[in-house]
């Protein structure tokens, strides 16, 4: 009974315990959404002009996919879409004040922040997409 212990139930609990997860880098999770459109501008002022043009549009693409996720539905899930875009606006504000926090001081920030924003944004398009699709 012993050597069953030794053999069988130690080695299992501690493989089980060690259970590996693979190190993702941010590229690799949200390298769909990415638009990589201003880097390639020659100056920081340029990047930030070009950031600033390119989040504007795709505010203007998810809002205009909210309105319709909005428009024409029942009242319950209209007003769940809207909780929705409230809570995820704060949680993306937050995460990409998170995400940058080190640039802050950065001449760099603001395109690193517009980056950031466009990216959730892309990612909250798709999902909004998605519950178009699915309704």
């Amino acid at each position: 009974m012993h050597y069953l212990l030794l053999f069988c139930v130690i080695p299992a609990t501690l493989f089980a315990s060690t259970t590996h997860f693979e190190s993702l880098s941010y590229d690799e999770i949200h390298k769909s959404y990415q638009s990589l459109n201003c880097f390639d501008e020659a100056t920081q002022q340029e990047m930030n002009k070009c950031g600033e043009q390119s989040l504007s549009s795709t505010k203007a693409k998810m809002d205009s996919i909210l309105n319709e996720a909005i428009e024409g539905k029942d009242n319950a899930f209209s007003e769940k879409i809207k909780k929705s875009q409230t809570l995820w606006t704060t949680f993306t504000h937050i995460s990409c004040e998170i995400e940058t926090y080190e640039s802050k001081s950065g001449t760099g920030y603001y395109s690193i922040l517009n980056f950031c924003l466009e990216t959730k944004l892309n990612e909250r398009i798709s999902y909004l997409q998605w519950v178009l699709s699915n309704k």
